[in-house]
């Protein structure tokens, strides 16, 4: 009796000391909050002198309140009569003591502060586990329990950890209550037992799953969620095809099936059915299919299902309208709209395949494609729509064309004559350009390019263009034309421009029988010299750009007679180069060689040496043209 007594007193003070170590928290913890007030709330500061015999604790906080300027809100509910004598005291003192006193708390509304009651945490008892009595002897596959108003979730977890087989059960049977005993028995006879005692259903499936159900219920063979069952008394038909299946449906958006050889009528019925879902069958289903799939929706179930057959599905108003893919109730049209390429040609770019058993149309107002036919074929269109459709580069193009002159003349003998005054000299003072790419350094690029190629400059600057154009000035090369063109990727950019010439071709033609008479006609004729150019690019991912590039240029030469036509000379050449973008090259190689031997002099003493050069006078020259061209190809989104 002493030693129970003394165990009950050490109790109690252990419960004053546990209690009075929180109490000293919770004012320590107030006082650290007020005192982190003061800075906002200076009158907590203050010193008052308040005497009172018999107030309210609401009249004598209000008091303080009007005193200091500190807004208080005191809880009405709280019964207290205060006697007091308080003389040279901190406005937080007696908030404090008052906390103290008579139990009470202070909350922190911004500036307000608000005095209620103390309201002590309860304590949350633990949880207490009921241990289900379970045991498992893997040596001979023997199974006891001893259940007293346990859940079948809970039960069925444990034994399904301690055995390592999955036991499984409807959803909807997770709470129900069961009990039984039973002491080492085999494993499969101790789950008959526990099924029967506790009006439910054992079944073992092919995929070596235990699945209890309710009574009169026939479970189909899965291994978790909403299981497919149907009746015992359902056709010898219907049990063949369950056998052969494992289904799971968690809802309309998570259907997982494993079926081989299944009949597709019949597996459409089931999901459907579960699922509730609306369907009419317009024509008969036939055929057959093993199917594999995991959480999956209900419209990827149909699409997979019907996929290469001759079925197909609609949906109207969430009624799934399932038969023949000619069916007018299957059919369906859908405006599928292109957002970054134009719809022109797009067709053609659809493989036959996929355009197979419906109708694709181009409708170029809407920049879109009219797609008509079932449902699961217009998904694969717009699926392969959806992926072509991507942002298409646009490339800038910038084009030098320019003609490099080296030539040469000599001038020899001696002219005389009678004229006016020869003129005066005169020249040209060019501005002395040398940059990063001097003109110097680019004339001796441009002379040593011997044989047709191409040379990557690299990112040039705008010190370039200066250093082309002082060439020009100079006489070295002749710029033929600086067009820039602009093009998507992979479609050709052209331009060319160029003049026409015309030469009379004259016919005679003789008119009658008896007595003919010469009859002359003419015409004239167009020839055409021009410069063409045409680029077609290709941008790859890392940001190089291909050209395909062919240069036409054909120039005029003189005429060999006044009335004969003109003489032509054309130069071509193409080429495919990589490079990267905002890089720019030069093609280029060529030629055009013309030479002229000219001289004139006095009869006979302009052939005597050395009196010659008094006599006569003489040019030789030597031209010759290259042609080259800049590209610098830039990449825009």
């Amino acid at each position: 009796m002493r030693y129970i007594c003394t165990k009950i007193v050490t109790l109690l003070l252990l419960l004053l000391v546990v209690n009075s170590v929180f109490a000293q928290d919770r004012f320590a913890d107030l006082e650290k909050r007020l005192n982190e007030l003061i800075p906002e709330l200076p009158g907590l500061n203050e010193k008052i002198d308040i005497s009172v015999n018999g107030t309210s604790i609401q009249e004598f906080i209000r008091g303080i309140a009007n005193n200091s300027g500190v807004n208080i809100n005191v809880d009405p509910s709280i019964n207290v009569s205060i006697v007091n004598n308080f003389t040279n005291v901190k406005v937080i003192d007696v908030l404090l003591y008052l906390t103290k006193q008579y139990n009470l708390e202070i909350t922190t509304i911004g500036n307000i502060l608000t005095v209620k009651p103390f309201d002590a945490p309860k304590q949350v008892k633990p949880i207490q586990i009921d241990e289900i009595l379970i045991k498992y002897d893997s040596k001979n596959d023997f199974l006891s329990y001893e259940l007293v108003n346990d859940t079948l979730w809970k039960v069925l977890k444990e034994i399904t950890r301690l055995s390592g087989k999955n036991v499984v059960a409807p959803a909807k049977l997770n709470s129900k209550i069961v009990n039984g005993y039973i002491q080492n028995m085999p494993f499969e006879n101790v789950l008959e037992k526990l099924a029967i005692t506790n009006d439910l259903v054992y079944e073992k499936t092919d995929d070596r799953f235990y699945v209890l159900s309710e009574k009169g219920i026939e479970a189909k063979q899965g291994s978790s969620g909403d299981n497919i069952s149907g009746d015992k008394k359902k056709s010898d038909k219907d049990g063949i095809e369950a056998k052969n299946s494992v289904i799971k449906t968690f809802g309309t958006n998570s259907i997982s099936i494993f079926a081989k050889d299944i009949s597709i009528p019949w597996i459409i019925k089931r999901i459907s059915d579960t699922l509730n879902v609306n369907y009419v069958i317009v024509d008969e289903l036939e055929g057959k299919k093993d199917v594999n799939v995991q959480n999956i929706d209900y419209n990827n179930f149909l699409l997979r299902l019907l996929d290469g057959t001759k079925y197909s599905y609609n949906n109207i108003n969430d009624i799934y309208i399932i038969g023949k893919s000619e069916n007018l109730s299957i059919l369906n049209t859908k405006l599928i709209k292109l957002q970054y390429r134009s719809v022109d040609k797009i067709v053609e770019h659809i493989p036959d395949e996929i355009k197979k058993g419906i109708n694709v149309k181009e409708f170029p107002e809407l920049n879109c494609i009219v797609v008509t036919g079932p449902q699961s074929r217009i998904d694969v269109v717009e699926n392969f729509i959806r992926d072509i459709d991507k942002i298409v580069p646009v490339i800038l193009i910038e084009v030098l064309i320019v003609d490099y002159n080296k030539n040469n003349s000599v001038v020899t003998g001696i002219n005389a004559g009678i004229g006016t005054n020869p003129n005066p000299a005169s020249q040209t003072i060019l501005p002395g350009i040398n940059y990063q790419f001097s003109t110097q350094s680019l004339n001796n690029l441009l002379g040593q390019f011997e044989g047709f190629g191409w040379f990557n400059l690299g990112k040039v600057t705008e010190d370039f263009y200066l250093s082309i154009k002082a060439l020009e000035t100079n006489g070295v090369i002749d710029i033929r034309s600086t067009p820039k063109l602009s093009t998507l990727n992979g479609h050709e950019a052209n331009m060319s421009s160029g003049e026409t010439k015309y030469y009379k071709e004259e016919k005679s033609n003789y008119i009658g029988t008896q007595n003919p008479s010469l009859a002359n006609s003419y015409t004239w004729n167009p020839i055409k010299a021009d410069l063409s150019l045409l680029i077609k690019p290709f941008v790859s991912g890392d940001e190089y750009i291909t050209l395909e590039i062919e240069v036409s240029q054909s120039s005029f030469t003189p005429r060999e007679f006044t009335d004969s036509p003109p003489g032509s000379v054309t130069r071509t050449f193409k080429s495919m180069i990589r490079m990267l973008d905002g890089e720019m090259i030069l093609l280029g190689g060529i030629e055009k060689e013309s030479s002229q031997n000219i001289g004139s002099g006095t009869p006979i003493l302009s052939r005597i040496p050395i009196i010659k050069w008094f006599f006569s006078s003489k040019t030789k020259s030597n031209d010759k043209s290259r042609l080259n061209i800049f590209i610098k190809p830039t990449i825009i989104f």
